[in-house]
């Protein structure tokens, strides 16, 4: 019984010490300082989101559109904001990390194969190629005009940024969007070879 008495002590003394240990990390980022770092990230994150997930770049306008609900890819227009994929990852590079520029490239770049799925009644389903939303064919840039893109006018400013949480590597900072002041969102920073990026969108 002292036994169990006293591993039980032993236990509780380890929780406490994690307990404080948690309690006590601080995030590496003041408000003031977070702030900063979102001024220099947020107009070119906010820009990438519009060409990967908004409106997009602008295209030739095509002779026809398809019906059917699939893939039309159609030249992107000379003179826009990017006109190769290496150009766009070049910029993805200066504001997010490694892994939300992974994310990103499979989605807009690469494409994908949905997983072999079964339903409830153990019935096959035929595997699913998603195509990128961009392409590069000869040499020319091509976007995907029945890509389902969501409707992003307005995006987080950097203006009150508040540190929600965070450690010596990542922080979380709570900004206000800049149409409308009572909403908000989340937005994440970590530090990566000695720059904080962004580890996620800015929408």
């Amino acid at each position: 019984m002292k036994r169990i008495t006293a591993l039980l002590l032993v236990l509780l003394m380890l929780l406490s010490v994690t307990g404080c240990k948690q309690e006590s990390e601080v995030p590496a980022l003041t408000d003031a300082q977070a702030e900063q770092i979102l001024s220099s990230l947020l107009p070119l994150s906010n820009q990438l989101m519009q060409v990967c997930y908004g409106k997009g770049l602008d295209y030739v306008k095509p002779d026809s559109v398809l019906e059917y609900d699939g893939v039309q890819y159609e030249p992107v227009k000379e003179g826009q904001l990017y006109s190769s994929i290496s150009a766009i990852r070049a910029d993805m590079a200066k504001v997010f990390t490694k892994s939300y520029q992974k994310e990103l490239a499979v989605t807009m770049f690469e494409g994908y194969e949905m997983p072999d799925q079964t339903t409830e009644e153990g019935q096959e389903l035929l595997d699913e190629i998603i195509l990128p939303r961009y392409r590069e064919q000869e040499g020319v840039l091509q976007i995907d005009i029945k890509y389902k893109s969501f409707d992003l006018t307005d995006f987080p400013t950097h203006v009150g940024a508040k540190v929600v949480k965070g450690n010596a590597t990542r922080v979380t900072v709570q900004l206000s969007y800049e149409k409308d002041g009572s909403d908000t969102t989340r937005v994440t920073l970590r530090l990566e070879n000695g720059v904080w990026l962004l580890d996620g969108p800015s929408y």
